[in-house]
């Protein structure tokens, strides 16, 4: 049910799903969830998705 939200999400226009899915990609509990965020976002070719991706890869090489 919450991946097809996380779906859900992902076919609304970008100013709607986008920012939601982002929250959804930091902060849900359930990695397989934000790794769905993740998918759709990489999808979205939008630029918050981009930026998102990129703090991830910074915070990830700083370990």
């Amino acid at each position: 049910m919450r991946e097809q939200a996380v779906f859900a999400l992902s076919q609304l226009p970008r100013d709607e799903g986008v920012p939601i899915l982002i929250h959804v990609a930091r902060s849900n509990r359930d990695p397989a969830l934000r790794r769905k965020a993740l998918f759709w976002l990489g999808q979205s070719d939008d630029p918050r998705a981009l930026a998102l991706f990129e703090e991830i890869l910074a915070r990830g090489h700083e370990r």
